[in-house]
């Protein structure tokens, strides 16, 4: 399965694929979190779906945001519903 490391809170219902790392993260009710994705230091609210290798750092994401496959968010805000494109990558950004 996935590899929970230091400090991570994970909350109802979330479905985490194989090798995925998250360390000092909460991830709150109903989230799927796609396999290799790498998640750290960052607050995941309800009902988002992070895609296949994806980095999150650093990062809130509201409740309802998709991130496809291949993306790497660091020290973002994602507003609520947002969808992320595959290969997106981004730093410092508010996405709305």
């Amino acid at each position: 399965g996935w590899i929970q490391k230091s400090n991570s809170i994970v909350g109802n219902d979330v479905d985490v694929k194989e090798k995925v790392v998250m360390k000092l993260c909460g991830i709150s009710d109903g989230c799927r979190v796609g396999p290799k994705s790498k998640l750290n230091n960052s607050i995941i609210m309800k009902n988002v779906i992070i895609g296949e290798n994806c980095t999150v750092q650093n990062c809130i994401v509201a409740s309802g945001v998709v991130l496809e496959d291949n993306c790497n968010l660091n020290d973002c805000l994602v507003g609520k519903n947002v969808v992320i494109p595959t290969g997106t990558k981004t730093k410092n950004e508010v996405l709305t």
